[in-house]
């Protein structure tokens, strides 16, 4: 068995990248990980994890949405 410890830096800043991609997905802790990434640079992409506030609001949000039906909306 391997184990590894991994240490996380956080760096708040504004989005210097143009990434062309973004996956969504639920993390192990139940909230919501984005990943912005591009096929041509593999070494460049930006993790957000919103916390449980903010995904709790968007689930809302979601759940919301599908009460009103669809005809409003813009897509």
């Amino acid at each position: 068995m391997k184990v590894i410890e991994r240490q996380m830096q956080v760096t708040e800043s504004q989005q210097k990248h143009n990434f062309q991609h973004c996956q969504a997905s639920i993390n192990s802790d139940g909230c919501i990980t984005l990943r912005n990434y591009d096929y041509a640079n593999k070494n460049a992409d930006e993790i957000i994890i919103l916390s449980r506030e903010e995904t709790r609001a968007i689930f809302n949000l979601f759940n919301r949405m599908s009460e009103m039906g669809k005809n409003w909306l813009p897509f």
